[in-house]
C-alpha cells in the first residue's frame, strides 16, 4: 500500500513536472533570489501610481536604458477626435546585474474623453500586449512576473480591471476590462514584465507594445487571442457583430543589455 501510494506520488511529480517544462521548450525560467523578489514586489507598487516617472524608478534602483521619443499623440482618425499615446520604457537593475524591467504605458487623450469615449466600449474587453524581440523571433529567456494597472482619465486605478491572459516566451498579453462613458475607465494604464538578460546578446533587439481598443452594441465574449512574434495580435469573439476597433502601437525601440 505504502509503495502504491509513494509510486503515485512520484508519477504525479514527474508529470506536473513536464506539463510546466513544455509550456515553452525554448524559454529559460529564472530562479529569482528572496532579495530580487522583495525588489520587484517594491516596484511593483511603485508602478501600481498613475503618476509615476522614470526618476521614480531610478530613485529605487533601476537605470533607465531605452524610452520611446517623445512627441505628439498619435491621432485615430477612426474615432472621431480622439488621440491615444504607447511609449515604452525598459530598464536594468543598478543592483541586480541581468534583472531587467519592461513597462508600457497607454493613455487616450484626456481632452476627448468625456467626449469621444464609446459608451459601448464596456460590451468588449480591449487588449494589450508587449514583446521583447531578437531579430523579430522570441528570445530564450521569458517575460516573468507581469503587471498591470488599469486607471481611469483622472488617474483613478481601478485594481482587477486589468489581467494576464497569456505568457508567450519573452512577450505577454494582457486583458483589460473598460468601461463606457465619460470616466474613461481603461483609457489610460501602464503594463510590465520582468525579463532577465539572454545568453544571446548580439543581434537586433526591440521593445514592442500595442494597444487594442473594442467596442460594441452588444455584449461580446473573447474567445481567444492569438499572439506571433515580434507583436502581431489577432482575437477571436463569440459573436456575429459588427465590432468597432482601432489599434495603436508604441513605437518599436531597440535595447540593449
Amino acid at each position: 500500500m505504502k509503495k502504491t501510494i509513494l509510486l503515485s506520488l512520484i508519477s504525479m511529480l514527474v508529470l506536473s513536472t513536464t506539463v510546466f517544462s513544455t509550456s515553452s521548450l525554448a524559454v529559460e525560467l529564472e530562479t529569482y533570489s528572496e532579495e530580487e523578489l522583495q525588489f520587484m514586489e517594491t516596484t511593483d507598487e511603485l508602478l501600481e501610481n498613475y503618476a509615476v516617472t522614470p526618476q521614480d524608478l531610478e530613485n529605487l534602483g533601476w537605470e533607465l536604458v531605452s524610452k520611446s521619443e517623445e512627441g505628439s499623440p498619435t491621432i485615430q482618425p477612426l474615432t472621431v477626435g480622439g488621440g491615444a499615446t504607447v511609449y515604452n520604457y525598459f530598464y536594468k537593475s543598478s543592483e541586480y546585474p541581468g534583472l531587467y524591467l519592461a513597462q508600457s504605458t497607454w493613455e487616450y487623450d484626456k481632452f476627448w474623453v468625456e467626449y469621444d469615449w464609446e459608451s459601448t466600449a464596456g460590451n468588449a474587453y480591449d487588449i494589450f500586449a508587449m514583446s521583447i524581440a531578437r531579430n523579430n523571433q522570441a528570445l530564450t529567456t521569458s517575460a516573468q512576473k507581469g503587471g498591470i494597472t488599469v486607471f481611469d482619465a483622472e488617474g483613478v486605478a481601478f485594481p482587477g480591471v486589468g489581467w494576464i491572459d497569456e505568457y508567450k516566451d519573452s512577450g505577454v498579453v494582457f486583458v483589460i476590462s473598460d468601461r463606457g462613458g465619460s470616466q474613461g475607465i481603461g483609457s489610460a494604464g501602464s503594463a510590465w514584465f520582468y525579463i532577465s538578460k539572454p545568453t544571446t546578446t548580439s543581434g537586433e533587439f526591440m521593445m514592442h507594445s500595442r494597444w487594442t481598443h473594442t467596442w460594441s452594441s452588444e455584449k461580446v465574449y473573447l474567445k481567444d487571442v492569438t499572439f506571433s512574434f515580434p507583436l502581431n495580435i489577432s482575437a477571436s469573439w463569440e459573436s456575429s457583430n459588427t465590432l468597432g476597433q482601432w489599434s495603436r502601437a508604441g513605437d518599436p525601440k531597440a535595447i540593449s543589455w
